[in-house]
């Protein structure tokens, strides 16, 4: 193949170049500024800053970096009675054409990690009931400079737990013919894991409540993977609370967990706003094994998730 060098020694720096070189070496998002915000009317508005932007010529794609000096206006979604997510995208044509095409902007229902037409800006997490927006239901994109975008990499690494839990976990309540076994071995699957049992002679369903302690880190959870493997019983079923830095219950979607009798990862998933997350304090996750006569489950791993949400 011919080799190519951009913006060779004596090479007329040009558009095409330009837009060349940002695909090669960048990728599309904000890089400064340009976070959500209202204005003092409370109108939606984009402030100032820079990001790129990516369109398709002649089915090519191409990236254009935008410096917005003043704020941009945005026209606000209809006020919505059920709650509804909404994505802030901006999008470009790129036609070659004599001063360019203006970037465009525009709030899309729905609630998107990428757009393959443009660039994410932030999103709106509206909680319905036809209330007015406020800064809390803002979320900007995150930044792709590349040292804020390895910052936070870092800190949102999620946090994983394999069994045996140990020093991370602590039986609160167990009832009188629940045995839990940590660690405990599936030869089968290879797995070693956590098993909460209940005895085959006990008079009925009994449960073993479990605290997780895990520490705020600059950012707060947004969700846990519990990799589990549960009895299909009716009366055999795996609930997970997660409890915030004040020992608050935090709203929570997922759950109970029933079994297929098989390995598999459930998810809860944590309200964006709800609890309080102060930095470098403890929050728990509560789980409470209910076990039929009987009843099993195995507990393998817990993964902590965090994108990308500040303590409130």
């Amino acid at each position: 193949m011919p080799q190519t060098r951009i913006d060779n020694y004596g090479q007329t720096a040009t558009s095409r170049w330009e837009n060349l070189s940002l695909y090669a070496t960048q990728r599309k998002g904000v890089y400064r500024g340009f976070d959500l915000a209202l204005d003092l009317s409370g109108n939606l508005i984009i402030n100032p800053g820079y990001f790129v932007v990516n369109s398709t010529v002649n089915t090519v794609e191409q990236l254009v970096v935008v410096w917005e000096s003043t704020y941009v206006g945005l026209s606000s979604p209809a006020l919505p009675a059920a709650a509804t997510d909404y994505t802030v995208v901006a999008t470009h044509d790129n036609r070659e054409i004599l001063g360019g095409v203006q970037v465009s902007y525009e709030v899309r229902t729905g609630l998107f990690g990428t757009v393959t037409d443009g660039t994410v800006i932030g999103w709106i997490f509206h909680p319905g009931g036809g209330v007015a927006i406020t800064v809390d239901m803002l979320l900007s994109a995150p930044k792709e400079m590349s040292t804020e975008y390895a910052d936070l990499s870092v800190m949102t690494k999620p946090v994983d737990i394999p069994a045996p839990f140990y020093s991370r976990s602590y039986l609160e309540t167990v009832g009188p013919n629940v045995t839990v076994t940590d660690p405990s071995w599936d030869p089968a699957a290879f797995i070693i894991f956590q098993l909460a049992e209940n005895s085959g002679t006990a008079p009925g369903a009994e449960l073993a409540r479990q605290i997780i302690q895990f520490y705020t880190d600059t950012y707060r959870p947004a969700s846990f993977d519990l990799y589990i493997k549960t009895d299909p019983a009716p009366q055999t079923f795996l609930t997970a609370e997660v409890f915030d830095t004040a020992q608050a219950p935090v709203i929570a979607t997922g759950g109970p967990f029933f079994g297929t009798g098989a390995w598999e990862w459930v998810k809860l998933t944590l309200d964006r706003t709800d609890g309080t997350f102060t930095d470098k304090s403890p929050y728990t996750l509560r789980l409470t094994h209910n076990l039929a006569v009987g009843g099993k489950i195995r507990l393998g791993a817990i993964r902590a998730n965090f994108w990308p949400y500040p303590p409130v």
